[in-house]
């Protein structure tokens, strides 16, 4: 099942009638077919949600990363506007970046875990 697929099924739009259309699915058929697209589409929509939930900002007041892993940190103190800027936490505790010279702790708000990059075409 691919995520168009998974989103037509759980869509609150896809009438029942569009579902006992599944006439064939996962080596079942009739009922048990869309009983069990349903599932799948479920299973992918809360992988979906979770990994959604991974891609969120943390307060820094809530828990920290491990040190060196490289993660995106919210400083909302940056002038003329807050900045989003790649960092890590040292050995020593501090937030260190390449892109911001004297990166003090304060200043950072929020961090989240790097994106993944893109697949190759």
């Amino acid at each position: 099942m691919n995520r168009e697929e998974a989103i037509r099924i759980l869509d609150p739009e896809t009438t029942g009638e569009a579902l006992a259309e599944i006439e064939y699915y996962g080596g079942f058929r009739g009922k048990m077919a869309a009983v069990q697209a349903v599932s799948d589409a479920c299973v992918l929509a809360v992988a979906a949600l979770r990994e959604q939930e991974q891609r969120r900002w943390i307060p820094v007041t809530r828990r920290l990363p491990k040190n060196y892993i490289p993660v995106l940190v919210y400083i909302s103190s940056a002038k003329p506007l807050p900045m989003v800027h790649e960092a890590h936490i040292g050995s020593d505790g501090e937030w260190h970046s390449p892109a911001v010279y004297g990166l003090q702790n304060e200043n950072v708000t929020h961090w989240m875990p790097l994106p993944e990059p893109p697949e190759e075409a």
